[in-house]
C-alpha cells in the first residue's frame, strides 16, 4: 500500500521496515542489526523474524544485538551475553544458564525514582511555577469529534472521536502506519490538520487566535525524535530548566527557584550528582529520564510520551515504567502514551484507544 509514497511520508515503523527489508534482499553473507525489533508492530516482528529464519536458511550469518532477553529469537543457534562491557557468557542458546539471563533485568540499586517530596502536589507546583498555564481541569484536556487526517493528499486515519480528561491516562496502539504519531502532532499542534479539526484543548477550540506556544506551555512531550535532535552542548542540569521554556537549550537565566525545581527533579530520578555533566555524556537511558524530568518540570496537565521507552533495555524500560506509573499515582498530570508493547500495557491507564480502527487502508 506505500509503494507510490516517498520516504520522508512513512511513519518512523514503516521506515525502519522499509530499511531492514532492503537490507534482507541483498542476502549477504553477514547481516548485523541493532535493535531489530524497536519500534515495529506484532505483525512486523513476526514477519521480520520469518525474514531472518529465511536468510539463515540461505547460509547468512545473522547476528543480532537485542536489548531485552523477550527479544532473543527462537530460531538463534548461539548467544552471547554482555554485562558492563563484559563478555559473561557464551554458547548454544539452550544451554544458558537461566539465572544469567534474570541477571541482566536488573537496575543498580542507586536508582530510586520515588515521588515522596510534599512540594510534588500538583496545585502547589502552579503556584509557584511562572511559567504554568492557568487550565480549567473541570472542562476536558482534549476533545475531538470526527478527527481526521492525512498527508500530502492521503488520509491517514477518520472518523475518531476522542475525549480525554484530567486523570483518565491513554494508552494508545495500533500498526506501524495507523496514525499513532500524526494524533499526537494533531494534539500538539504540530500537524496543520489540527486548525480543520473539531478540536478543542484545555476547553479552547484550536484556530480561535491562541497562538501554539500557548498550547504547548500546557504539555510535556518526550519522543524518540526528540532525543535524537536534542545536539544543544548543554549539562544535563540546563536540559531539565529548558522545560520551563520549551525550547531545546537554555537561552535566558533561569531564576533561583527553576533551578531548585530542577535540582528536586534531577534528585527524582537519582541524577542530580551528574547535573553538571554534558547531557549527551549520560548513558541512553539516563537521557531518556532526564528528558521525561524536563517534560514534567512545569507540571503540565497533559504529558505526551510517545514510546518513552523504546531502544532501553528490559531493567531501565520497567524502571521508567515504574516512574510513570507513580507520576500517575500522585496526579501529578495526564498521561497520554504510545506503545507497541503488550507487556506495558498498565493498570494505570483508564482509556485505550485502538487506533487500527481508525486508520485508513493504504493511508
Amino acid at each position: 500500500a506505500c509503494l507510490e509514497q516517498g520516504y520522508r511520508e512513512l511513519s518512523t515503523g514503516q521506515a525502519r521496515k522499509l530499511l531492514l527489508l532492503a537490507e534482507c534482499a541483498r542476502v549477504p553473507a553477514c547481516l548485523l542489526i541493532e535493535a531489530p525489533y524497536a519500534g515495529l508492530d506484532q505483525r512486523a516482528r513476526t514477519e521480520l523474524d520469518a525474514a531472518l529464519l529465511h536468510l539463515q536458511r540461505q547460509g547468512s550469518c545473522v547476528l543480532l544485538f537485542v536489548t531485552n532477553s523477550a527479544d532473543i529469537p527462537s530460531w538463534a543457534t548461539h548467544l552471547a551475553l554482555i554485562r558492563a562491557g563484559d563478555l559473561i557468557w557464551q554458547g548454544i542458546q539452550g544451554e544458558c544458564p537461566p539465572e544469567l539471563l534474570q541477571t541482566l533485568q536488573h537496575r543498580s540499586p542507586d536508582f530510586r525514582p520515588e515521588l515522596t517530596q510534599a512540594w510534588a502536589h500538583p496545585l502547589r507546583q502552579k503556584k509557584t511555577d511562572p511559567a504554568s498555564a492557568a487550565v480549567d481541569l473541570q472542562v476536558p484536556l482534549v476533545e475531538l469529534r470526527q478527527g481526521f487526517a492525512s498527508y500530502r493528499g492521503r488520509m491517514v486515519f477518520s472518523g475518531l472521536d476522542l475525549i480525554l480528561r484530567q486523570g483518565e491516562h491513554l494508552l494508545v496502539t495500533g500498526a506501524n502506519g495507523s496514525g499513532k504519531s500524526t494524533l499526537l502532532q494533531l494534539i500538539s499542534g504540530d500537524h496543520p490538520a489540527c486548525y480543520q479539526n473539531e478540536l478543542h484543548l484545555f476547553g479552547t477550540k484550536r484556530g480561535s487566535g491562541e497562538s501554539i506556544w500557548e498550547i504547548k506551555r500546557n504539555m510535556g512531550i518526550v519522543s524518540a525524535d526528540l532525543q535524537r535532535n536534542y545536539h544543544i552542548g548543554g549539562d544535563v542540569l540546563s536540559c531539565v530548566v529548558s522545560g520551563f521554556f520549551d525550547s531545546i537549550g537554555v537561552y535566558q537565566k533561569p531564576d533561583h527557584a527553576q533551578v531548585q525545581q530542577a535540582r528536586r527533579w534531577l534528585a527524582w530520578i537519582g541524577l542530580d550528582q551528574q547535573r553538571a555533566q554534558p547531557f549527551k555524556g549520560l548513558s541512553f537511558a539516563d537521557q531518556r529520564l532526564v528528558l521525561i524530568a524536563r517534560a514534567l518540570i512545569k507540571a503540565p496537565p497533559l504529558l505526551i510520551l510517545d514510546e518513552p521507552t523504546q531502544g532501553l533495555d528490559e531493567a531501565n524500560r520497567t524502571a521508567v515504567l515504574d516512574f510513570i506509573e507513580d507520576v500517575a499515582a500522585k496526579g501529578i498530570t495526564t498521561i497520554v502514551y504510545v506503545s507497541h508493547r503488550r507487556d506495558e500495557q498498565r493498570p494505570f491507564f483508564v482509556q485505550h484507544l485502538d487506533m487500527d480502527q481508525f486508520a485508513v487502508e493504504g493511508g
